[in-house]
């Protein structure tokens, strides 16, 4: 079975999967840093952007594609050690629509595929490692503030993050035999996945993927327009978000590409700075999340 084939055309099927129903444009805003298209010792490197009408309340949508120089495909048994190959696709919804943002990216490198996959809610819940991977209840409140942020857990329960949505997230998980479960930022959700799997699962993990854009898609199709006040509040924790994305993509693209063009590279797949730079957080700070 060659898979370096298979590779990319997962990566033009999910973004396919987005283009219809989010009736995305291309938008080269990579251009405007000179990295829509990169090839940097032998790592190539493409970002396109994509924005949609405002009806469907979209922000951004940036796919990013690194793969290596070489043109030869290999199976699974024969790829090199030292290969690698990314997927990400980042899509950002506007603050007055409460559908968390998705962020998910496949990664082959040192002969290992990783998979990570989040909806990234658009307020904060505090929501507990701890809790969300073991099952555990939450302390009940007693502060203002801890009334707070279960009233968001229970919004996003309700709406989103129900019990169908953990147990289709737990079934992937088992069907993947994933337990090596990476550590998750303070910005993720409860469906938040990132996985280390062999070669050889990397079209279940390509499958999951496909899921959870299906997934999100069924959200956006019955999104709440929210009032001025919800969208204010949205708006803020949005900056916060971008950054700290944004932030992540640069030690990526700086591992592999160097400070100055990986700087660059984040900023091309981060979208128009409008987001990052109406707020202090958006300086590049990752907007104080962790």
């Amino acid at each position: 079975m060659v898979i370096s084939t298979d590779w990319e055309q997962s990566h033009h099927a999910a973004m396919d999967s987005l283009k219809l129903p989010l009736q995305l444009e291309f938008d080269n805003h990579a251009a405007s840093f000179g990295v829509d298209a990169v090839n940097h010792d032998g790592l190539f490197c493409n970002i396109d952007g994509f924005v949609s009408p405002p009806s469907k309340r979209m922000s951004w949508v940036s796919a990013l594609l690194v793969t290596t120089g070489s043109s030869d495909e290999c199976s699974i048994d024969e790829c090199p050690a030292d290969i690698f190959w990314k997927s990400s696709i980042s899509c950002w919804c506007t603050p007055n629509d409460d559908v968390p943002h998705l962020v998910t990216s496949l990664t082959v490198s040192n002969g290992q595929l990783s998979l990570f996959c989040d909806f990234l809610p658009r307020a904060d819940g505090n929501y507990d490692h701890q809790c969300e991977e073991q099952g555990e209840a939450y302390p009940e409140p007693n502060s203002r503030e801890a009334f707070a942020y279960a009233a968001v857990r229970s919004d996003f329960n309700d709406r989103y993050f129900t019990l169908g949505a953990r147990a289709w997230r737990a079934g992937q998980l088992l069907s993947l035999g994933a337990k090596n479960i990476r550590t998750r930022s303070s910005a993720s959700g409860p469906l938040h996945v990132h996985v280390e799997l062999p070669l050889e699962a990397f079209e279940q993990a390509a499958a999951l993927r496909a899921a959870a854009i299906e997934r999100w898609l069924e959200w956006k199709q019955t999104a709440r327009v929210l009032d001025h006040v919800h969208t204010s509040r949205i708006y803020a924790r949005d900056v916060k978000l971008r950054a700290f994305h944004k932030s992540q993509v640069e030690d990526t693209m700086e591992s592999l590409y160097g400070a100055d063009l990986g700087q660059s590279l984040a900023a091309g797949d981060a979208g128009p700075e409008d987001m990052l730079k109406h707020s202090q957080l958006g300086q590049g700070s990752g907007g104080g999340l962790v």
